[in-house]
């Protein structure tokens, strides 16, 4: 029942999907719901939660394939962790916020979470 709540949602996005705005404020809210400060989440700040979660997901597994390793985070470091690191890489750079997501999610996350040699 919840997840077609999701979709239709995610639908109505008022962004567009790519923007680092958006991202930015969907992560925000995953940030948000996984620190207890909205302790009952409404359709919308799921939908903003799963888009930012699967998003950063989507964009590390991706990530991992690539050589040499740009982003290289700890073994067991969860996804409400990275969200955290990008949210607070976009409050200090925030000329970024109208720049394209993957690029903010990338040099986000590189400066969070560098490779060693």
């Amino acid at each position: 029942m919840l997840l077609p709540a999701l979709v239709l949602a995610m639908a109505l996005h008022d962004e567009t999907p790519d923007s680092l705005q958006s991202l930015y404020r969907d992560c925000k809210i995953s940030v948000a719901i996984a620190d207890n400060k909205i302790e009952h989440p409404d359709t919308l700040e799921w939908a903003s939660d799963v888009r930012c979660i699967s998003y950063l997901h989507g964009f590390l597994d991706g990530i991992s394939w690539t050589k040499p390793k740009s982003i290289c985070p700890p073994d067991g470091t969860k996804i409400t962790e990275v969200a955290k690191k990008y949210v607070q890489y976009v409050n200090k750079n925030p000329s970024q916020q109208g720049d394209n997501e993957q690029l903010g999610v990338l040099f986000g996350l590189a400066q969070a979470y560098p490779c060693t040699a």
